[in-house]
């Protein structure tokens, strides 16, 4: 995550929202789109953006990443 200590009230905004987002994809039985909306971002295209910009990954890759890792345990 890009707040470590300090940051701006929209960085704080936007990182609770991937945070809820990551918690969402979890869940398959939800689509990436609707995540999107429901985390509060006006696009899919603004929400991948910013969700690559703070997880390094796109939504697809999290929940792909979350679900091989929970395979193989």
């Amino acid at each position: 995550m890009i707040c470590s200590t300090w940051c701006s009230f929209s960085d704080f905004v936007k990182e609770v929202r991937i945070s809820f987002a990551c918690k969402r994809l979890e869940d398959e039985s939800h689509s990436i789109e609707s995540i999107s909306y429901e985390s509060g971002f006006p696009s899919l295209t603004n929400f991948n953006k910013q969700f690559k910009q703070i997880t390094g990954k796109t939504p697809k890759e999290y929940r792909e990443e979350y679900f091989r890792i929970l395979n193989t345990k």
